[in-house]
């Protein structure tokens, strides 16, 4: 859950920062591609594109919860 949270704030800085989206998305990738070893889950263009969209219209202190999995009971 955190690894969504860091990447997609990863993401948003490098936007703030006037990199362009597409730009911004090859890079955040690749960086948590080298880091693979370490994390349990791949992070894909797709996925961070999604998680981004969830996100962008609400302030940073409520992401962690709405990048949280779902589960149904």
């Amino acid at each position: 859950m955190y690894h969504r949270f860091n990447a997609v704030l990863q993401l948003a800085l490098l936007i703030e920062n006037g990199e362009k989206l597409m730009t911004v998305l090859d890079k955040v990738v690749a960086f948590y591609a080298g880091l693979e070893e370490q994390m349990e889950k791949h992070i894909s263009k797709g996925s961070l594109k999604h998680w981004r969209y969830k996100v962008k219209n609400f302030p940073q202190r409520d992401w962690i919860p709405m990048l949280l999995d779902r589960i149904d009971e």
